[in-house]
């Protein structure tokens, strides 16, 4: 819970940041299915690798700046280096993904594997409609896999792809930290070396 103390604003940043990107990516998601009768096409599908590129940039730029100012003091002796940093604030950004996406697989489970919970299905669409919005960065592509039709598979495989979605972020916050305490940036790696 000291980490969490220590570094709430950066997490809290990181949150809003998701936040931010998911209303950008809800957007585009809305926009390109309107334009197709609501079906997800390939223009849904570029316009979520649009909205994931520009998230995990953003994830990108927020860590590696954090990196870069710890660099400075851990430099100066203030402070000690760890390098899963990055790794552990994106970590502890998701936790409300986690938490419904707990609820996404309880709501499953009770609903199609146990069947005798009519409560399981509400549970499971509820989660289903928050994780498409918290997550609309990635719409267009669950869409390409999953489809618009409700059933036990189409479900479980949301399920999937929404906690494989979580996976990206966390490792662009590792690396774009280490990255800063390097002293490194994206553009530094494209850069002829004289």
């Amino acid at each position: 819970m000291r980490f969490v103390k220590e570094n709430s604003y950066e997490i809290v940043r990181l949150m809003l940041n998701q936040f931010a990107m998911a209303v950008f990516g809800l957007v585009l998601t809305f926009a390109t299915r309107m334009a197709t009768d609501g079906a997800f096409t390939t223009l849904t599908l570029a316009a979520s690798l649009l909205s994931i590129g520009l998230y995990l940039y953003v994830l990108y730029a927020t860590v590696q700046e954090l990196g870069a100012k710890d660099k400075i003091r851990i430099d100066g002796g203030r402070a000690k280096a760890d390098k899963l940093r990055g790794m552990k604030l994106m970590l502890w950004a998701q936790i409300p993904n986690f938490i419904m996406l707990f609820f996404m697989l309880l709501g499953y489970l009770l609903f199609y594997v146990f069947t005798t919970n009519a409560a399981g299905g509400g549970m499971l669409a509820i989660t289903n409609v928050l994780m498409y919005f918290f997550q609309s960065m990635y719409n267009g592509l669950i869409g390409a896999f999953v489809g618009t039709e409700e059933s036990s598979r189409n479900y479980l495989m949301s399920f999937l792809l929404y906690l494989f979605s979580v996976v990206p972020g966390i490792l662009v916050c590792y690396g774009s930290y280490i990255m800063g305490l390097k002293d490194k940036t994206l553009s530094s790696l494209f850069r002829k070396k004289s």
